[in-house]
Protein backbone atom coordinates (compact mmCIF):
# COMPACT_ATOMS: atom_id res chain seq x y z
CA UNK A 1 0.00 0.00 0.00
CA UNK A 2 2.78 2.08 1.08
CA UNK A 3 4.47 1.72 -2.38
CA UNK A 4 0.60 2.35 -4.28
CA UNK A 5 0.38 5.64 -2.73
CA UNK A 6 4.18 6.97 -3.04
CA UNK A 7 3.26 6.17 -6.75
CA UNK A 8 0.07 8.12 -7.07
CA UNK A 9 1.62 11.08 -5.17
CA UNK A 10 4.24 11.16 -7.40
CA UNK A 11 1.83 10.53 -10.81
CA UNK A 12 -0.29 13.50 -9.41
CA UNK A 13 2.66 15.76 -9.29
CA UNK A 14 3.94 15.01 -12.46
CA UNK A 15 0.84 14.95 -14.84
CA UNK A 16 -0.11 18.46 -12.86
CA UNK A 17 3.25 19.57 -13.83
CA UNK A 18 3.10 18.62 -17.11
CA UNK A 19 -0.55 19.64 -17.75
CA UNK A 20 1.11 23.24 -16.54
CA UNK A 21 3.32 23.07 -18.98
CA UNK A 22 0.84 22.69 -22.16
CA UNK A 23 -2.13 23.35 -22.90
CA UNK A 24 -3.20 19.37 -23.50
CA UNK A 25 -1.81 18.55 -20.71
CA UNK A 26 -1.13 14.96 -19.85
CA UNK A 27 -3.36 13.62 -16.75
CA UNK A 28 -3.48 9.80 -16.17
CA UNK A 29 -4.89 8.41 -13.00
CA UNK A 30 -3.17 5.52 -11.41
CA UNK A 31 -5.69 2.10 -10.59
CA UNK A 32 -4.53 0.00 -8.04
CA UNK A 33 -1.83 -2.37 -9.63
CA UNK A 34 -2.71 -5.82 -9.96
CA UNK A 35 -0.17 -8.56 -7.87
CA UNK A 36 0.70 -11.01 -10.37
CA UNK A 37 2.23 -14.43 -8.76
CA UNK A 38 5.93 -14.19 -9.30
CA UNK A 39 9.63 -15.60 -8.84
CA UNK A 40 12.26 -13.41 -8.70
CA UNK A 41 13.01 -11.81 -12.63
CA UNK A 42 10.96 -9.38 -14.82
CA UNK A 43 8.45 -9.09 -17.44
CA UNK A 44 9.03 -8.43 -21.26
CA UNK A 45 6.17 -7.65 -23.75
CA UNK A 46 2.90 -6.95 -22.82
CA UNK A 47 -0.48 -6.78 -25.64
CA UNK A 48 -3.90 -5.91 -25.65
CA UNK A 49 -6.40 -8.33 -26.81
CA UNK A 50 -9.02 -5.49 -27.50
CA UNK A 51 -11.74 -7.95 -28.85
CA UNK A 52 -11.52 -10.53 -25.91
CA UNK A 53 -10.97 -7.53 -23.32
CA UNK A 54 -7.58 -8.92 -22.15
CA UNK A 55 -3.93 -8.12 -21.06
CA UNK A 56 -1.40 -10.69 -22.03
CA UNK A 57 1.66 -10.26 -20.08
CA UNK A 58 4.98 -12.54 -20.42
CA UNK A 59 6.11 -12.88 -16.95
CA UNK A 60 9.77 -13.52 -17.49
CA UNK A 61 11.06 -14.12 -14.19
CA UNK A 62 8.03 -16.76 -13.18
CA UNK A 63 8.59 -18.76 -16.42
CA UNK A 64 5.07 -17.63 -17.43
CA UNK A 65 2.44 -15.57 -19.19
CA UNK A 66 -0.61 -14.06 -17.39
CA UNK A 67 -3.77 -13.20 -18.99
CA UNK A 68 -5.72 -10.25 -17.00
CA UNK A 69 -9.02 -8.86 -17.36
CA UNK A 70 -8.81 -5.73 -18.03
CA UNK A 71 -11.77 -4.47 -17.59
CA UNK A 72 -12.16 -5.76 -13.60
CA UNK A 73 -8.31 -6.41 -13.55
CA UNK A 74 -8.06 -9.60 -12.38
CA UNK A 75 -6.14 -11.98 -13.11
CA UNK A 76 -7.67 -15.03 -15.53
CA UNK A 77 -5.00 -17.74 -15.64
CA UNK A 78 -1.67 -18.32 -15.49
CA UNK A 79 0.47 -20.57 -17.97
CA UNK A 80 3.94 -21.89 -16.76
CA UNK A 81 5.26 -22.19 -20.11
CA UNK A 82 9.18 -21.19 -19.90
CA UNK A 83 11.18 -18.47 -20.30
CA UNK A 84 8.23 -16.24 -21.78
CA UNK A 85 8.98 -12.93 -24.61
CA UNK A 86 7.31 -11.84 -27.49
CA UNK A 87 3.20 -12.25 -28.06
CA UNK A 88 1.47 -12.71 -31.31
CA UNK A 89 -2.64 -13.02 -31.31
CA UNK A 90 -3.74 -15.06 -35.00
CA UNK A 91 -7.91 -13.82 -34.94
CA UNK A 92 -8.96 -16.04 -37.77
CA UNK A 93 -7.81 -19.06 -35.87
CA UNK A 94 -8.22 -17.84 -32.13
CA UNK A 95 -4.42 -18.49 -31.10
CA UNK A 96 -1.91 -16.93 -29.37
CA UNK A 97 1.75 -17.39 -29.53
CA UNK A 98 4.17 -16.81 -26.88
CA UNK A 99 7.94 -17.17 -27.56
CA UNK A 100 9.95 -18.42 -24.85
CA UNK A 101 14.21 -18.69 -24.45
CA UNK A 102 15.78 -20.03 -21.56
CA UNK A 103 16.55 -23.83 -21.00
CA UNK A 104 13.75 -25.15 -23.72
CA UNK A 105 13.55 -22.65 -27.06
CA UNK A 106 9.84 -23.04 -27.92
CA UNK A 107 6.39 -21.06 -29.17
CA UNK A 108 3.55 -21.90 -27.18
CA UNK A 109 0.30 -21.99 -28.84
CA UNK A 110 -2.57 -20.86 -26.71
CA UNK A 111 -5.60 -21.50 -27.46
CA UNK A 112 -7.75 -17.51 -27.11
CA UNK A 113 -10.72 -18.66 -26.08
CA UNK A 114 -9.96 -21.26 -22.97
CA UNK A 115 -6.85 -20.12 -22.35
CA UNK A 116 -5.13 -23.63 -22.61
CA UNK A 117 -2.09 -24.68 -24.53
CA UNK A 118 -2.71 -26.84 -27.40
CA UNK A 119 0.35 -27.19 -29.16
CA UNK A 120 4.43 -26.40 -28.63
CA UNK A 121 6.81 -25.74 -31.87
CA UNK A 122 9.99 -26.57 -31.16
CA UNK A 123 12.74 -23.78 -32.60
CA UNK A 124 16.10 -24.25 -32.89
CA UNK A 125 17.53 -20.51 -31.46
CA UNK A 126 15.49 -18.69 -28.30
CA UNK A 127 12.65 -16.30 -29.38
CA UNK A 128 12.35 -12.87 -28.60
CA UNK A 129 9.55 -10.78 -30.70
CA UNK A 130 6.73 -12.82 -32.91
CA UNK A 131 4.74 -10.54 -35.18
CA UNK A 132 1.72 -11.88 -37.06
CA UNK A 133 1.14 -11.27 -40.87
CA UNK A 134 -3.10 -11.84 -41.01
CA UNK A 135 -2.91 -11.86 -44.40
CA UNK A 136 -0.94 -14.74 -44.85
CA UNK A 137 -0.91 -16.71 -41.39
CA UNK A 138 2.49 -16.51 -41.08
CA UNK A 139 4.05 -15.96 -37.75
CA UNK A 140 7.79 -14.09 -37.45
CA UNK A 141 10.41 -15.19 -34.76
CA UNK A 142 13.08 -13.46 -33.73
CA UNK A 143 16.15 -15.21 -33.04
CA UNK A 144 17.01 -13.52 -28.89
CA UNK A 145 20.20 -11.73 -29.30
CA UNK A 146 20.40 -13.74 -33.03
CA UNK A 147 20.85 -12.66 -36.55
CA UNK A 148 18.17 -14.69 -38.09
CA UNK A 149 13.86 -14.27 -38.39
CA UNK A 150 11.90 -17.37 -38.60
CA UNK A 151 8.65 -17.47 -41.27
CA UNK A 152 6.15 -20.26 -39.45
CA UNK A 153 2.96 -21.32 -41.40
CA UNK A 154 -0.01 -20.89 -38.11
CA UNK A 155 -2.19 -23.36 -39.94
CA UNK A 156 0.47 -25.94 -40.02
CA UNK A 157 3.06 -24.88 -36.97
CA UNK A 158 5.85 -25.44 -39.89
CA UNK A 159 9.17 -23.18 -40.06
CA UNK A 160 9.00 -22.45 -43.77
CA UNK A 161 11.54 -19.68 -44.20
CA UNK A 162 14.52 -18.45 -42.78
CA UNK A 163 15.46 -14.77 -43.13
CA UNK A 164 19.21 -13.69 -41.93
CA UNK A 165 19.24 -10.06 -40.33
CA UNK A 166 21.91 -7.70 -38.92
CA UNK A 167 22.41 -8.89 -35.15
CA UNK A 168 19.94 -8.27 -32.13
CA UNK A 169 16.54 -7.27 -33.90
CA UNK A 170 14.14 -5.77 -31.36
CA UNK A 171 10.59 -5.01 -31.65
CA UNK A 172 8.48 -5.58 -34.96
CA UNK A 173 5.09 -4.72 -36.29
CA UNK A 174 3.61 -5.64 -40.20
CA UNK A 175 1.37 -3.27 -41.60
CA UNK A 176 -1.66 -4.22 -43.10
CA UNK A 177 -2.23 -1.32 -45.21
CA UNK A 178 1.57 -1.44 -46.87
CA UNK A 179 1.89 -4.93 -46.69
CA UNK A 180 5.76 -4.57 -45.24
CA UNK A 181 7.60 -5.82 -41.77
CA UNK A 182 9.32 -2.79 -40.19
CA UNK A 183 11.99 -4.28 -37.98
CA UNK A 184 14.15 -2.20 -35.50
CA UNK A 185 17.92 -3.16 -35.16
CA UNK A 186 19.78 -1.91 -32.35
CA UNK A 187 23.11 -2.89 -33.55
CA UNK A 188 23.21 -0.89 -36.77
CA UNK A 189 20.74 2.13 -35.14
CA UNK A 190 17.94 1.49 -38.13
CA UNK A 191 14.62 -0.12 -38.85
CA UNK A 192 14.67 -2.72 -41.99
CA UNK A 193 11.04 -3.14 -43.97
CA UNK A 194 10.67 -6.64 -44.92
CA UNK A 195 8.57 -7.81 -47.95
CA UNK A 196 6.27 -10.51 -46.15
CA UNK A 197 5.79 -11.78 -50.09
CA UNK A 198 9.14 -12.63 -50.91
CA UNK A 199 10.95 -12.29 -47.37
CA UNK A 200 13.04 -9.72 -48.85
CA UNK A 201 14.56 -6.96 -47.36
CA UNK A 202 13.66 -3.63 -49.58
CA UNK A 203 14.88 -1.14 -47.78
CA UNK A 204 17.46 -0.21 -44.44
CA UNK A 205 15.78 3.29 -42.69
CA UNK A 206 18.38 5.05 -40.45
CA UNK A 207 16.97 6.13 -37.12
CA UNK A 208 19.26 8.32 -36.02
CA UNK A 209 19.23 10.41 -33.97
CA UNK A 210 17.20 7.66 -32.23
CA UNK A 211 20.18 5.02 -31.34
CA UNK A 212 19.60 1.24 -30.51
CA UNK A 213 16.04 1.40 -31.03
CA UNK A 214 13.98 -0.68 -28.96
CA UNK A 215 10.11 0.71 -28.95
CA UNK A 216 8.65 0.48 -32.67
CA UNK A 217 5.21 1.74 -33.25
CA UNK A 218 2.89 1.94 -36.57
CA UNK A 219 0.39 4.65 -37.65
CA UNK A 220 -0.78 3.28 -40.53
CA UNK A 221 -3.76 6.22 -41.05
CA UNK A 222 -1.19 9.00 -40.71
CA UNK A 223 1.35 7.12 -42.83
CA UNK A 224 3.95 6.99 -40.21
CA UNK A 225 6.40 4.29 -38.29
CA UNK A 226 7.79 5.59 -34.88
CA UNK A 227 11.48 4.34 -33.37
CA UNK A 228 12.82 5.36 -29.74
CA UNK A 229 16.52 5.10 -28.99
CA UNK A 230 17.63 4.25 -25.64
CA UNK A 231 19.37 7.68 -25.66
CA UNK A 232 16.30 9.76 -25.80
CA UNK A 233 15.87 10.61 -28.80
CA UNK A 234 12.10 9.41 -30.62
CA UNK A 235 12.09 9.71 -34.70
CA UNK A 236 8.77 9.63 -37.14
CA UNK A 237 10.07 7.82 -40.57
CA UNK A 238 7.38 8.30 -43.33
CA UNK A 239 6.39 4.92 -43.83
CA UNK A 240 6.66 4.56 -47.36
CA UNK A 241 9.54 6.58 -48.13
CA UNK A 242 11.68 5.75 -44.75
CA UNK A 243 12.85 9.87 -44.41
CA UNK A 244 12.48 11.04 -41.28
CA UNK A 245 9.60 13.89 -40.69
CA UNK A 246 10.09 14.59 -36.77
CA UNK A 247 11.81 14.16 -33.58
CA UNK A 248 11.18 14.20 -30.03
CA UNK A 249 13.23 14.24 -26.43
CA UNK A 250 12.00 11.54 -24.47
CA UNK A 251 13.10 10.23 -21.81
CA UNK A 252 16.40 7.43 -21.70
CA UNK A 253 16.25 4.18 -21.80
CA UNK A 254 12.79 3.52 -23.51
CA UNK A 255 12.53 -0.11 -24.23
CA UNK A 256 8.60 -0.21 -25.56
CA UNK A 257 6.08 2.33 -26.59
CA UNK A 258 2.76 2.20 -27.45
CA UNK A 259 0.66 4.27 -29.79
CA UNK A 260 -3.06 5.65 -28.89
CA UNK A 261 -4.98 6.72 -32.27
CA UNK A 262 -7.53 8.13 -30.92
CA UNK A 263 -6.15 10.94 -28.98
CA UNK A 264 -2.94 10.90 -30.74
CA UNK A 265 -0.56 10.28 -27.81
CA UNK A 266 2.51 8.27 -27.74
CA UNK A 267 3.14 6.49 -24.61
CA UNK A 268 7.18 5.37 -24.02
CA UNK A 269 8.40 3.17 -21.00
CA UNK A 270 11.66 3.34 -19.49
CA UNK A 271 12.73 1.11 -16.88
CA UNK A 272 14.09 4.12 -14.98
CA UNK A 273 10.80 5.07 -13.92
CA UNK A 274 9.89 7.51 -16.18
CA UNK A 275 7.03 7.51 -18.85
CA UNK A 276 7.30 9.90 -21.67
CA UNK A 277 3.72 10.77 -23.17
CA UNK A 278 4.24 12.63 -26.74
CA UNK A 279 1.93 14.40 -28.73
CA UNK A 280 1.94 13.12 -31.92
CA UNK A 281 -0.50 14.87 -34.48
CA UNK A 282 1.79 15.11 -37.29
CA UNK A 283 3.63 16.67 -38.94
CA UNK A 284 4.69 17.64 -35.47
CA UNK A 285 5.20 15.52 -32.41
CA UNK A 286 6.43 17.17 -29.18
CA UNK A 287 6.65 16.05 -25.47
CA UNK A 288 3.85 16.55 -23.50
CA UNK A 289 5.05 15.16 -20.04
CA UNK A 290 7.84 12.93 -18.51
CA UNK A 291 5.72 11.06 -16.06
CA UNK A 292 6.93 9.05 -12.84
CA UNK A 293 6.17 5.52 -12.83
CA UNK A 294 7.20 2.65 -10.50
CA UNK A 295 10.86 1.51 -11.58
CA UNK A 296 10.89 -1.53 -13.96
CA UNK A 297 8.36 -0.33 -15.84
CA UNK A 298 10.02 -0.76 -19.01
CA UNK A 299 6.64 -2.60 -20.70
CA UNK A 300 3.87 -1.03 -22.02
CA UNK A 301 0.85 -1.76 -23.48
CA UNK A 302 -2.52 0.37 -24.61
CA UNK A 303 -6.05 -0.04 -24.67
CA UNK A 304 -7.63 0.98 -27.89
CA UNK A 305 -11.02 1.17 -26.83
CA UNK A 306 -10.49 2.75 -23.66
CA UNK A 307 -7.26 4.33 -24.26
CA UNK A 308 -5.78 2.79 -20.85
CA UNK A 309 -2.17 2.34 -20.35
CA UNK A 310 -0.90 -0.52 -18.62
CA UNK A 311 2.75 -1.40 -17.16
CA UNK A 312 4.11 -3.73 -15.53
CA UNK A 313 6.91 -3.73 -12.88
CA UNK A 314 8.47 -5.54 -10.05
CA UNK A 315 9.21 -5.01 -6.38
CA UNK A 316 11.45 -6.60 -3.94
CA UNK A 317 8.24 -8.95 -2.61
CA UNK A 318 5.91 -9.11 -5.30
CA UNK A 319 5.24 -8.11 -9.37
CA UNK A 320 2.56 -6.01 -10.46
CA UNK A 321 0.64 -4.66 -13.41
CA UNK A 322 -0.93 -1.38 -13.14
CA UNK A 323 -3.68 0.21 -15.13
CA UNK A 324 -3.80 4.15 -16.08
CA UNK A 325 -6.53 5.78 -17.72
CA UNK A 326 -6.37 9.37 -18.93
CA UNK A 327 -8.07 12.10 -17.49
CA UNK A 328 -12.02 13.03 -19.02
Amino acid sequence: MRLLMSVLVALTAATTAGAMTSARGAVLEAHPPVVVPRANGFFDYMLVDAERRRLIVSHTGSQSVAFIDVASGKLQRQLYIGTTHGIAIDAHDERYYIGTSGATHIIAVVDRRTLRLVATISMPVPIDALTFDDRRGMLYADEDNGDTIWVIAARTNQVVARIRTPQDSDKADYDHATDRFYQNFTTINAMLVIDPQSHATLARWSTLPARKPHGLAVDSKAGIVYAAGVNGALVALDIHTGRRVATAAITKNVDQIALDTRRRRLYCASGDGQLSVVDVRTPHIALIATIAVPRGAHTVALDPQTGAVWLSYGTEHDDYVMRLTPSP
